[in-house]
C-alpha cells in the first residue's frame, strides 16, 4: 500500500508542477505580448509625430569665440594629459645631481 501512495504522491507532485510551469508561461507570454503591443503603439505614435519630408541637415554657423574657446579647451586637455603622462622621477634626479653640484664649488 505505501508503494501506491509514494507513487500518486509523486505523480501528484509532477503534475502539479507542470501545471503551474504551464501557468506560469502562460501569464508570462500573455504579459510580454501586452507589453509588446503597448511599445508598438507607442513608437507608432512617435513615428506619426515627427515630420515625415526629409529635408537636408542644417548646420548652425558657429560664433568665433566659441571656436577659440574649443581650441583652448583641447590644448588644455593636451597640456594636462601630457602633464599626468610625464615622468618626472629621472628629471628631479638630474635636477637634485646638479643642485648638489653646485652647492658643493
Amino acid at each position: 500500500m505505501s508503494r501506491v501512495y509514494s507513487f500518486l504522491s509523486g505523480v501528484l507532485v509532477s503534475s502539479a508542477l507542470a501545471y503551474t510551469s504551464i501557468t506560469s508561461i502562460g501569464l508570462s507570454t500573455t504579459n510580454l505580448s501586452k507589453d509588446l503591443y503597448r511599445q508598438i503603439s507607442l513608437l507608432d505614435q512617435i513615428d506619426s509625430e515627427s515630420p515625415t519630408s526629409q529635408s537636408s541637415p542644417k548646420f548652425e554657423e558657429r560664433i568665433f569665440s566659441d571656436t577659440v574657446k574649443d581650441l583652448w579647451n583641447t590644448e588644455f586637455e593636451k597640456g594636462v594629459r601630457w602633464f599626468y603622462e610625464a615622468d618626472f622621477s629621472g628629471k628631479t634626479f638630474d635636477a637634485a645631481r646638479t643642485v648638489s653640484d653646485w652647492f658643493s664649488r
